[in-house]
């Protein structure tokens, strides 16, 4: 008996490895849509050097179509051209199967944007056959890029990128990003800025949560200044407080606090800024984002309070206000009531016989 148990159990055992193992196989066959190379980082891609990446699908079965967005720092790169790749229909027939390229809207270098490009295998019969359709990997774009400065970028793969099965539905993919940069660069940034409530009444404690963040490849200490601004009024900042920052290293961030005085200050609605100062050598490219700002919907002027003699006034013109209607109208209801009940209503009395017979 306890030998059929035990082999139960080893059954049971080598069943729940293999149905692990067909789980984690199936995981690893997703495909993955990335860009190649995955970085570029070389201080001799001066202004005006191109360079190309390819987009890549890794590890797919049955494609029909893809699509993708890419989005990048167009201070420092910018889109010169992207042409389809050799991955999509290489086992079709070019006469009866072309590839068609859908190109959208192209490169906007002002944006940093290349708008959704795409492909797709045009066939005679839908759904298409099995045979015709794209396996495996291998590169399904290639772009062209020129410096336009110094710095770094990203070459990000948008929310719009997609490949398609034969039914034109999707097939789950990972997206991995690239990356340029052609020097080391200092930047700080202010990226957060929040307040703990909308409204204050004047004179109340407003408090501010600022992050800081070091985009740089340096260690950096800086100040973090925080001031406000009325809206719609002469632009005049109004301090609120400073903090320094010491020895960020890079890719780190801190969280600041400052609490915001508003005694004196004018009634009304405000912009409360944070602004980072500049670090040495920071090129003026990257100070764009030293400044946040956020709405202040407004400060309240305190509530005036009335002295006792003033509120009792304020008390018996209220009831005048109230009463003095209520009591003219009761007073008019009674009178015509008792108008009403003292007329002595006659009925017609019946008429006699005499009447009946004229």
């Amino acid at each position: 008996m306890k030998r059929k148990n035990k082999v139960f159990i080893c059954f049971i055992a080598l069943f729940v490895i293999g149905v692990v193992m067909i789980d984690s196989s199936a995981a690893s066959s997703e495909a993955t849509v990335y860009v190649d190379p995955v970085s570029i980082s070389d201080p001799a891609m001066v202004p005006d050097t191109q360079f190309t990446v390819n987009i890549v699908v890794e590890n797919v079965e049955d494609l029909w179509a893809y699509q993708f967005w890419l989005s990048f720092n167009p201070n420092v790169i910018q889109g010169v051209s992207v042409e389809n790749g050799p991955f999509l229909g290489k086992d079709t027939d070019p006469k009866r199967h072309p590839v068609v390229v859908a190109p959208g809207a192209g490169f906007d270098n002002e944006a940093g944007e290349l708008k959704l490009y795409g492909a797709f295998i045009q066939f005679e019969t839908t759904p298409p056959n099995d045979g015709y359709l794209a396996d495996g990997s291998g590169i399904l774009a290639t772009v062209t890029f020129k410096v336009v400065d110094y710095g770094k970028s990203g070459i990000v793969l948008g929310e719009g990128t997609r490949i398609s099965d034969k039914w034109a539905d999707e097939i789950a993919s990972t997206l991995e990003d690239g990356f340029f940069a052609n020097a080391e660069v200092h930047d700080v940034a202010v990226t957060h800025i929040s307040t703990n409530d909308y409204y204050c009444v004047q004179g109340d404690p407003v408090g501010i949560t600022v992050i800081a963040e070091n985009l740089g490849d340096f260690t950096e200490t800086f100040d973090v200044k925080a001031y406000s601004v009325r809206m719609g009024g002469s632009g005049e900042e109004l301090f609120i407080g400073i903090e320094t920052v010491e020895d960020l290293a890079a890719g780190d961030r801190v969280t600041l606090s400052f609490v915001w005085d508003t005694t004196g200050v004018s009634a009304g609605s405000y912009y409360i800024y944070a602004e980072a100062s500049t670090v040495s050598g920071e090129f003026a490219l990257w100070t764009t984002n030293n400044i946040i700002n956020t709405p202040f919907k407004g400060i309240c002027v305190e509530p005036y309070e009335a002295t006792l003699l003033e509120s009792v006034v304020s008390w018996l013109n209220f009831a005048v206000r109230v009463t003095l209607p209520v009591a003219v109208f009761v007073t008019i209801a009674v009178v015509f009531l008792k108008t009403v009940t003292s007329v002595k209503i006659q009925w017609p009395t019946r008429l006699s016989k005499r009447a009946y017979i004229g």
